[in-house]
């Protein structure tokens, strides 16, 4: 060992003496030096971890590495470096561990665990384009190995490209505005997928001041309610069917007479100390006259309510919240127009009357406050029998002298009918769509013989056509 140290500082002070210049013609295990070339001596029994730091100061490189791949190991051999074979050296160094060396570019090297080289080494490139259904190309597209982190997104002409693990691996691609699709490999390298668009539904989308988003992605206040709902409600103002469906909405009615029930809604309490009635837009056009009283939930697709900065884009006047309200539209099909009637027949009730007292039992009970406060009695027994005689038994003249009349009785109807009916068609082709709506309210009043009676109709119809790819 002594005599294999002597030769080597021979070498080295010879070394030192002579220039060399080497050319660069393996990037594996060949650098140019500052003119002259360096052997370095590891010794058995060093620290992984200081033998790196002595090589990175000797020939001027730098070693990548996680601490916890060579926390604690030492170096089990002796091993001669030279300028010209450092690959080659720190190789021999971690020989014996699971390690594994890559020369990243002249000056740098990489030390991972060979167990992850090994995968690398073994991944299988896949590639290929995404369009939509109409042979777009769609730049964006995410496209992930199923169950992993790996992935990729397409360029500006839809092409991907993506080393996987597997060719039976499962790729999942999504896009905002599509539906997500889980395409297996199937062996392929090749893979070119067709993205479809989403569609909207009345759950998972909302209707805001702009546009739609996904419910479980929107940020802003927006509750939303589908008119399947409001379907089920079968009242003749539409603000009522809103009552108890929507968070922070209230509304008051006034009254109960047919025609005359306007509803007040205040969204989130009084914000204004003049008007607080919310801005309604139906279809996109707002203060419609009318407003959602009188609208037919029959024709009703969705009420989205917007309660704070997401009804910031209708500005000044949506200061007290937005109401919007989509109508039905003609949806093509292939079993033709599609018909619907609908009859609603109801009865309507008081909640509560008052149960009055007869004559005879409220002239006793003035008689009873007149003993009580020591005063002589309003009426005699005979005046109280004349009035407690039944109807039938008295003169034309006792009944003008003497009534008994139950007012709330004679006045209200025990219940009064509503009836309801309407009728819809909706069709169309690709490049138009209808849809026709008739409907027509009777709702009568609680009194006998009186005004009340409220009559409504409604008509509507929608028609979409696409007059060329500018036009709709």
């Amino acid at each position: 060992m002594n005599i294999f140290k002597y030769l080597l500082s021979v070498l080295v002070m010879v070394s030192l003496l002579v220039p060399v210049s080497v050319a660069q013609d393996d990037t594996e295990n060949v650098f140019t030096l500052n003119s002259q070339q360096k052997i370095h001596l590891v010794e058995s029994g060093t620290l992984l971890s200081e033998a790196l730091a002595d090589i990175e100061n000797t020939y001027d490189v730098v070693f990548l590495y996680e601490d916890r791949l060579i926390e604690s190991k030492r170096i089990d051999r002796e091993v001669v470096i030279t300028g010209n074979s450092i690959l080659k050296g720190v190789q021999n160094i971690i020989h014996g561990y699971p390690l594994a060396l890559k020369q990243l570019d002249n000056r740098s090297f990489g030390i991972i665990s060979a167990a992850k080289n090994n995968a690398a080494e073994n991944l299988e490139t896949v590639r290929g384009q995404v369009t939509d259904n109409e042979g777009e190309t769609l730049p964006g597209v995410n496209i992930l190995v199923k169950g992993t982190t790996t992935g990729t997104t397409s360029d500006a002409e839809g092409n991907w490209e993506l080393n996987v693990p597997s060719l039976q691996d499962t790729l999942v691609f999504s896009f905002v505005g599509f539906q997500r699709r889980e395409v297996p490999i199937n062996g392929r390298t090749q893979i070119d997928v067709t993205m479809t668009p989403q569609t909207v539904s009345g759950e998972e989308l909302v209707v805001v001041g702009y546009g739609t988003r996904e419910k479980q992605t929107l940020t802003g206040s927006v509750s939303a309610v589908g008119g399947e709902k409001l379907e089920k409600v079968p009242v003749s103002n539409m603000s009522n069917t809103l009552s108890g469906r929507v968070p922070g909405l209230i509304t008051v009615t006034g009254s109960g007479e047919p025609g005359n029930d306007e509803t007040t809604i205040r969204i989130r309490g009084n914000q204004t100390l003049n008007n607080n009635e919310p801005l309604v837009v139906i279809d996109g056009v707002p203060s419609r006259a009318g407003g959602l009283d009188r609208l037919n939930p029959e024709n009703i697709e969705s009420v989205s309510v917007l309660k704070d900065a997401s009804a910031a884009i209708y500005g000044a006047r949506a200061a007290n919240g937005v109401i919007l309200v989509t109508t039905k539209r003609g949806q093509s099909g292939p079993d033709g127009p599609q018909f619907n009637l609908k009859l609603n027949q109801g009865f309507n009730q008081p909640t509560r009357v008052p149960e009055m007292a007869t004559a005879e039992q409220y002239l006793r009970m003035i008689n009873e406050i007149d003993f009580y406060r020591g005063r002589s009695l309003s009426y005699d027994e005979e005046t109280i029998q004349n009035y407690a005689k039944p109807e039938s038994q008295k003169t034309e003249a006792e009944k003008w002298l003497y009534p008994d009349t139950d007012w709330f009785d004679e006045v209200l109807k025990p219940m009064s009918f509503q009836t309801k009916a309407d009728m819809s068609v909706s069709g169309g082709g690709d490049d138009v769509s209808y849809y026709l709506s008739f409907g027509g309210l009777t709702e009568d009043g609680f009194y006998d013989n009186s005004a009340t009676r409220y009559n409504q109709y409604n008509f509507r119809s929608n028609i979409d056509g696409t007059v060329n790819d500018y036009i709709n």
